[in-house]
């Protein structure tokens, strides 16, 4: 019987991983009206690695200039800042494991990296950016024709279409 204890309590501690799961949240947030860009972008919070992280995202052209009317222009990764956050509006959280940081930053490379830098107005905007993070991340994208420029109401489409994701959570706003 002495013998056999150890061999159980091994077996038992094998059911368990070496170090505890951390997830992290993400939130995606719109801003309809004004002048700044981003007006979609998105955050992550959590822990990854067993190191806290609070990080946003957003692209936006690197110039805000008429060129934007009429095609391609230099695009850049944005980084809220707390006044940009307070005036924008978090749509809804995505509770997922800390494994879909990787995934999310890639995508953020994609768009920080040439040819991945180039904003398009109607083709690589704020959206399409906003849109391939929650892709990452396993959400299905609706059919965005005619939404890509209209921020909110595209992002409440991605939601409608993962209301079953098992750790979606829409934001009540006030």
């Amino acid at each position: 019987m002495v013998r056999f204890l150890p061999v159980l309590l091994a077996l038992l501690l094998g059911l368990f991983p070496a170090s505890a799961r951390a997830d992290i949240e993400v939130g995606f947030w719109t801003r309809e009206l004004g002048l700044e860009l981003p007006h979609a972008f998105f955050t992550i919070d959590g822990t990854v690695d067993g190191k806290p992280v609070s990080e946003t995202y957003g692209f936006t052209a690197k110039a805000i200039t008429p060129a934007l009317l009429w095609g391609p222009v230099p695009g850049r990764i944005d980084i809220a800042s707390k006044g940009y956050m307070a005036a924008s509006h978090k749509l809804y959280t995505v509770t997922v494991p800390d494994a879909a940081y990787a995934k999310l930053k890639a995508v953020v490379a994609r768009y920080s990296e040439k040819p991945g830098s180039i904003y398009r107005m109607n083709e690589r905007n704020c959206v399409h950016f906003t849109a391939e993070a929650a892709a990452a991340i396993g959400f299905r994208l609706p059919d965005g024709k005619g939404m890509m420029k209209r921020p909110t109401s595209y992002m409440m489409a991605v939601a409608a279409a993962n209301k079953d994701f098992p750790t979606l959570k829409m934001v009540a706003h006030k």
